[in-house]
């Protein structure tokens, strides 16, 4: 009956959505002492449905069943300056774990942390609300829980829905930035080995957990796991699956923002040595990694790469794909770009030089911008001038 309303929750208007929310109240009022085993596992299930509505009204029942366990109405104004300000006692824990069992409570209040970091609004204050209320000592609890709370997350990084991926990553940060050392030593090594999963959703849920972490260490911690983090980096930017390399780009620019110049030596450079013997499929990936990260960190990127790039033999290509993404970060790199690929160009053969033309073509019309133009044509107006014939060549075509 209560699964029946919840699911009328879904597409039915408001009032008819209001009425089924107090109808289920009026259930969990009635019949919370005899059917708790009945009530919990569809309310815990809700808290991770697809439907954000779904998850306001099982997270909202669960704090009715909690509040209905403890004795409290759960009307009190719960707003403080930390979300992590408690109301809670340690006799109504007390009264919860006895109700519950500990194993159960662990499973609800893991649930319940989650839905903190829901991607709706409401299903966040709703279920920040319940916690301030239920329990009574944030980072105690969290000690207790975390076993399961850690494989909830994992098993949402592995979603094939993207909210629930995202949820687990906001979730695994926010428990860095609680528990630090605690939770680290315990989650990289599962977050590394899950990067070698078939399902690349897990893939790319590892990326983002991985972001949230890197987002919420300090640079001190990044060493002391540097020598697992920084290989699952690589290897993410490097993924078959295009989606898991875009993630992989976004953990990298979390990853500069805490180490900064190391993380181009320790990530870039490898991935640059990787471009002289990979062909193929696993060459293209490699130049969309590139790529990615020039999207996310175009102004750092590009005066550490360009000059690796036109060291003979000069990667054309590899410029190209880079200069379709640069946008105006271009600028200051066009004239050492333009000279070295004319340069190439000429020392190439006649018939490989014009297929790589096309990449020097598309060089040229990645640059947009008035500005941009001028400094390509100076260039360009200057080598014209060679007395090298196959310069003057290729700066028409260029031209």
């Amino acid at each position: 009956k209560q699964w029946y309303q919840r699911r009328v929750a879904i597409t039915a208007g408001e009032f008819v959505r209001d009425t089924s929310y107090k109808a289920g109240q009026k259930i969990v009022q009635i019949y919370a002492d005899c059917a708790i085993n009945l009530f919990l596992p569809r309310l815990e299930n809700g808290l991770f449905n697809d439907n954000h509505r779904i998850r306001l009204a099982s997270c909202c029942l669960l704090g009715d069943l909690l509040y209905k366990i403890m004795g409290v109405s759960g009307k009190q104004s719960t707003v403080s300056a930390d979300e992590d300000d408690n109301f809670g006692t340690d006799e109504t824990k007390k009264i919860i774990i006895e109700v519950l069992g500990k194993e159960r409570r662990n499973r609800v209040f893991s649930g319940l942390y989650m839905a903190r970091s829901d991607v709706a609004l409401q299903v966040r204050q709703a279920a920040l609300h319940i916690w301030k209320i239920v329990v009574s000592n944030t980072p105690k609890t969290l000690k207790e829980i975390l076993p399961v709370l850690i494989e909830m997350i994992l098993s949402c990084l592995a979603s094939e829905v993207y909210d629930k991926r995202s949820v687990a990553s906001r979730t695994l940060g926010d428990l860095v930035k609680k528990l630090g050392d605690r939770i680290l030593p315990e989650v990289i090594p599962i977050l590394e080995k899950s990067l070698s999963a078939e399902d690349f959703t897990q893939r790319q849920g590892v990326c983002l957990g991985l972001s949230e972490i890197l987002s919420a260490t300090s640079k001190d911690q990044v060493d002391v796991y540097s020598a697992s983090l920084l290989p699952a980096i690589r290897k993410a930017l490097v993924d078959t699956h295009a989606e898991v390399r875009s993630s992989a780009a976004s953990t990298f620019a979390a990853l500069h923002n805490v180490l900064g110049s190391r993380a181009l030596d320790e990530i870039l450079s490898p991935l640059l040595k990787m471009m002289e013997t990979l062909e193929g499929e696993e060459a293209d990936n490699l130049i969309d990694a590139l790529k990615e990260i020039m999207t996310a960190k175009s102004r750092v990127v590009l005066p550490y790469m360009v000059p690796k790039l036109v060291q003979k033999p000069v990667n054309i290509a590899a410029l190209a794909s880079l200069s379709s993404v640069a946008n105006d970060a271009l600028h200051d790199h066009i004239d050492l770009i333009i000279r070295s690929v004319v340069q190439g160009l000429c020392d190439l053969e006649d018939k490989e030089a014009m297929i790589e033309l096309e990449h020097g073509k598309a060089i040229v019309t990645s640059i947009r911008d008035e500005n941009g133009h001028s400094k390509m044509l100076d260039t360009l107006e200057s080598l014209a001038t060679s007395e090298d014939p196959k310069t003057r060549r290729y700066c028409a075509y260029l031209l």
